[in-house]
């Protein structure tokens, strides 16, 4: 027999108030009802965004494979689904359901191997394109690279690569990334930055918060139909050109 605070639920003018009562009683029991509601797809959306804020707010994980389901097909609730997710795990891995399938092991085995392949294939384009103008490649679980760039005197500059991301057109791109040092050690800031506003062709500086410091930053996109090895290179090393003379000029020296 269902549970009538779950036929509380049911009814718009009680569901509020039924949402609370359930949450606060913390009955435990009632997840496979909640899950059921969830399930089925014919149920009012209301009602089953109510089941997913219960589930949510229990943090009850045997919601997670339902809720990653829901994520990957169902539109309506998509963004609800993903909040509900990261309610439950404390973490958020963003908009793409497959990272969250990867980062807790939801993903299938034929999955991971393509994704593994293509990884391989982004470290040999990276290192046939850069050569010796690059000495060091790591990843950070897969999702993105860090690379260290040589420049002339000794000096060098690390960059993010990710593959994965879209430019201001909305079409698929390599996004470069680089830091160029702290705006606060320099007694002209507005000055130097403004300069290499008007001249940066890899990315214009901007200023963004780290660790409680001002620090500039740059980002260099690269449509993914017009790479080429040549491309790549020229835009890594001239991003990495660029951030070391603006980080020179604001703080004097090479840091980063």
């Amino acid at each position: 027999m269902k549970n009538s605070m779950i036929k509380q639920l049911s009814n718009y003018e009680t569901r509020s108030e039924a949402i609370s009562q359930i949450i606060e009683s913390a009955n435990k029991k009632l997840v496979p009802e909640l899950i059921n509601i969830l399930k089925k797809k014919e149920s009012r959306e209301n009602l089953r965004w109510a089941a997913m804020q219960i589930l949510a707010t229990w943090k009850e994980e045997k919601a997670i494979n339902l809720l990653l389901d829901i994520m990957e097909n169902e539109r309506n609730l998509s963004s609800e689904s993903r909040r509900a997710l990261e309610q439950i795990i404390g973490e958020d891995y963003g908009l793409e359901v497959n990272s969250w399938k990867e980062k807790l092991g939801k993903v299938a085995p034929k999955q991971k191997e393509e994704k593994s392949s293509q990884k391989n294939k982004q470290v040999d384009f990276i290192k046939k394109a850069l050569g010796a103008s690059m000495n060091d490649i790591t990843t950070d679980d897969g999702e993105y690279f860090t690379i260290n760039i040589l420049l002339p005197n000794d000096k060098h500059q690390h960059l993010i690569v990710d593959f994965n991301r879209k430019n201001e057109r909305n079409e698929t791109a390599i996004m470069l990334y680089t830091e160029c040092g702290n705006k606060n050690l320099s007694k002209n800031p507005a000055e130097i930055i403004k300069r290499h506003q008007e001249n940066s062709i890899y990315g214009k500086p901007y200023e963004k918060e780290s660790d409680n410091e001002i620090i500039l930053a740059k980002k260099y996109y690269v449509t993914k139909k017009k790479i080429t090895e040549e491309i790549f290179k020229m835009a890594c090393v001239g991003i990495a050109k660029e951030a070391d003379k603006l980080e020179f000029d604001l703080t004097g020296k090479d840091e980063i």
